[in-house]
């Protein structure tokens, strides 16, 4: 059985950018900002479906470090998507233990990272004026430690 399906943006298909997998299925039930603070900086935008057992996480390029109160994620390039297919009954904890088992990043509700409803994050996304981009406080990621 198929469970993770990695898009490879320059090979661009529909789910290169997270305007498609909205366009395709909808508003996600649950959404999760990450971000790794270290000398550059990465973002990563989780969007759930438990309905459908779709997650996709789209992580943008790196980036130089933002020395700002806050930090300006913005995902109008990809670096890489990952689509993972998850039985609808596993909870979204469930899944995201299963896929990041070792995954160092800190994730952080929608709400909590940026003050946006899933609304107001869909219109960002699907607005072709608006740019792809989300702002959340600096104080909120520690810096990135490796724990090697």
């Amino acid at each position: 059985m198929v469970q993770i399906i990695e898009i490879l943006p320059q090979a661009y298909s529909k789910y290169s950018v997270p305007q498609g997998i909205i366009l395709e299925y909808g508003n996600p039930e649950v959404v999760y900002l990450g971000t790794i603070i270290d000398q550059l900086q990465s973002s990563q935008i989780i969007m759930y479906y438990p309905s459908q057992g779709i997650l996709a996480l789209y992580v943008s390029p790196l980036q130089s470090i933002q020395k700002t109160d806050f930090i300006q994620a913005c995902f109008s390039e990809i670096d890489h998507v990952d689509l993972f297919l998850r039985d609808p009954k596993d909870s979204f904890e469930e899944s995201l233990e299963s896929i990041f088992m070792s995954y160092e990043n800190t994730f952080l509700p929608l709400e909590v990272a940026t003050g946006l409803s899933i609304r107001e994050f869909e219109n960002i996304f699907t607005d072709p004026n608006q740019p792809d981009c989300l702002k959340t406080p600096r104080s909120l990621w520690p810096d990135y430690t490796p724990t090697n």
